[in-house]
């Protein structure tokens, strides 16, 4: 949930951007974490990027970006390609990161919860669950969670606008 979303401030400048950069644009954590700054349009908010997971149906994705999560990025110092400069080796060595976030987790006191453990992609089933609350319809939210199988790819072809104003649906974390 957003209020404890605020106990994860204590996690460092890096998790906290890529817990919202997750929560807001229901990326994966291997997308958010392995983000390039070639693929952010600030102006346009949004990210181009293909998903890992879904990477062999060679579909480049397009992921709106939230209006206050614009500016976060807007105000994150580059140092390199990657946004997350320390956290990217990290994702790409698959070392000790789960367990750091696991740890970070328990910090904030968020636990495992009725239907499994929480993790990272909780963050995606937060988002969609959030925006189904809402009204927005399966059509938007398969568009923006960017399922690669053909089934759910034709349903990738409504208005932009209307992914624009579910992101915009989402509270801010101020």
């Amino acid at each position: 949930t957003i209020p404890k979303m605020k106990n994860l401030e204590g996690a460092g400048p890096e998790w906290l951007l890529a817990f919202y950069l997750g929560l807001y644009t229901g990326m994966r954590r291997p997308d958010v974490l392995l983000l390039q700054w070639s693929d952010v349009d600030l102006e346009k908010q949004i990210i181009r990027q293909k998903p890992r997971k879904t990477a062999r149906f060679n579909k480049q994705g397009l992921i709106h970006i939230h209006s206050r999560l614009a500016e976060e990025l807007k105000r994150w110092p580059r140092k390199g390609a990657d946004v997350f400069p320390l956290l990217a080796p990290a994702q790409r060595a698959r070392g000790r990161l789960q367990w750091g976030f696991t740890t970070i987790l328990t910090k904030c006191e968020i636990e495992d919860n009725e239907q499994g453990r929480v993790g990272f992609h909780s963050l995606r089933h937060t988002t969609l669950t959030f925006l189904q609350s809402k009204g927005i319809p399966a059509s938007v939210r398969k568009q923006l969670s960017l399922h690669g199988d053909d089934a759910m790819d034709a349903l990738y072809t409504h208005d932009i606008k209307e992914v624009r104003d579910a992101i915009d649906m989402l509270p801010s974390y101020e």
